[in-house]
């Protein structure tokens, strides 16, 4: 999407801020429109049956939030918060609709759909097969890529929630996780916060998520 159309797209909606952990999106609600994400970061998630939360992954600036309900007139699909502070533009299904048929672009935004999707199941199918700290090495590669953010320590990225819920992405308990972020900090390759990490070493972190030895790091 050019400039041109992506200012084209923003002046179709009305532009809104939204405080950290207010929700965007609600799962099972109808879709009525998109927020075309300027600035900060979302969690997407889903709620089994159990009422569990289940994060899938974090959204940056540039996105379009809601589009695949929207094209496909069906129910969101998963719900969405603002991570940090965001602002975003709210645009009516009907008017998105047709800013997508008149730039010849549906077709490309449910491509983009599925392959995301593909991305994501591809990567839960990996983390099977993978020791802890490789899967948790894999989620914070893949969040680094999404939203990850240069810092003076080398990348940082954004959580906005608390460093536990990585145990949900990484398919493991809490109290693993902690302790592979432990072994990953320990090794110089991450620095925890309160709610983000900094990847400090991105090719070593690369390689633990492929499941190569690297030194320092525990087996």
């Amino acid at each position: 999407m050019t400039d041109e159309i992506w200012n084209e797209l923003l002046l179709l909606g009305h532009r809104k801020l939204f405080r950290p952990g207010h929700i965007l999106l609600h799962q099972g609600a109808d879709a009525s429109s998109v927020i075309v994400l300027t600035e900060g970061i979302v969690r997407v998630w889903q709620s089994d049956d159990q009422g569990r939360s289940l994060t899938m992954t974090l959204r940056g600036p540039g996105e379009v939030l809601g589009e695949y309900g929207v094209l496909l007139e069906r129910r969101r699909s998963a719900s969405v918060a603002a991570s940090t502070r965001c602002a975003g533009h709210t645009v009516s299904a009907a008017a998105f609709q047709r800013f997508a048929e008149r730039h010849h672009l549906t077709a490309t935004v449910l491509q983009l759909a599925v392959e995301r999707l593909e991305q994501r199941e591809h990567l839960d199918a990996g983390l099977a097969h993978l020791r802890p700290e490789s899967r948790l090495a894999a989620v914070l590669v893949a969040l680094a890529a999404e939203v990850g953010s240069p810092s003076a320590e080398g990348i940082r990225v954004d959580l906005g929630m608390p460093r536990e819920h990585l145990a949900v992405m990484a398919s493991m308990s809490r109290s693993l996780a902690l302790q592979v972020l432990r072994q990953l900090q320990a090794a110089g390759l991450v620095l925890p916060g309160r709610q983000h990490v900094t990847i400090v070493d991105l090719p070593k972190l690369t390689a633990v998520a492929a499941g190569e030895s690297v030194q320092g790091l525990k087996p």
